[in-house]
């Protein structure tokens, strides 16, 4: 036990700055996140408002569901969802801590403000607030959010990091 308490104070300490800066980060995106769902949910209850015409508008969705609105049905689902993106958050947020390489500290931190941020706004709001809406002729892509980008754009890191470093391993 004192082995793994000690090899988990060293991998904390490894890039701290840059984990707190990453932490913070997060933090912010949370922030970020919320408001421009507050902001969705105040303007565009009532219009759309087209940003480029025939590909993506603002529109306000309300998700019950998880993501693209799958599980909609469940009595308990904004309980039982919630429960689970605070807990996924709260265990990313300690891989960040435990984690040694950066581009893991990145992708894992942005995961975990996505999660955070979804799992408030359906704690706050029974469903999670949607408002970014791309569309051509009769193709439509499942409204998503800010925290939904966090998400992706996290495992994105995430998949390419562990690709090429496989890659290059085999070399």
């Amino acid at each position: 036990m004192e082995q793994f308490i000690a090899k988990y104070i060293k991998n904390i300490k490894v890039n701290l700055k840059f984990k707190i800066a990453m932490l913070s980060l997060s933090s912010a995106l949370v922030i970020i996140d919320l408001a421009t769902k507050f902001i969705a949910d105040d303007i565009l209850k009532t219009k759309t408002i087209p940003v480029i015409d025939g590909f993506f508008n603002f529109a306000l969705a309300y998700n019950t569901g998880v993501s693209f609105s799958m599980f909609n049905d469940l009595s308990q689902g904004p309980v039982i969802l919630a429960t689970i993106a605070i807990v996924a958050g709260i265990l990313l947020y300690d891989v960040v801590m435990f984690s040694t390489r950066k581009v893991d500290i990145v992708g894992y931190a942005l995961i975990a403000s996505g999660a955070f941020a979804n799992g408030i706004d359906r704690i706050m709001n029974g469903h999670v607030i949607d408002f970014l809406d791309f569309y051509y002729k009769n193709w439509h892509y499942p409204t998503f959010n800010l925290a939904d980008c966090f998400i992706f754009i996290g495992v994105a890191i995430l998949l390419l990091e562990g690709f090429f470093t496989k890659k290059a391993k085999n070399i």
